[in-house]
């Protein structure tokens, strides 16, 4: 099972790239990053379901 994920992960980094597709760059994280606010640097994330684990790093 994790390896399938692995596999989808890959090829979804792939298709999209460092930057991640449009809905993401132009949507979700714009509202996300505002909604965190500033103060998340140093921080533990527990990054869930998110594609590549972007979120974390």
């Amino acid at each position: 099972m994790k390896e399938s994920w692995d596999e989808k992960a890959e090829d979804w980094h792939i298709q999209v790239g460092d930057d991640g597709d449009r809905n993401r760059l132009y949507n979700s994280d714009p509202f996300l990053w505002e909604f965190l606010g500033d103060d998340i640097k140093g921080l533990n994330i527990l990054d869930t379901g998110c594609g590549t684990g972007y979120l974390g790093r």
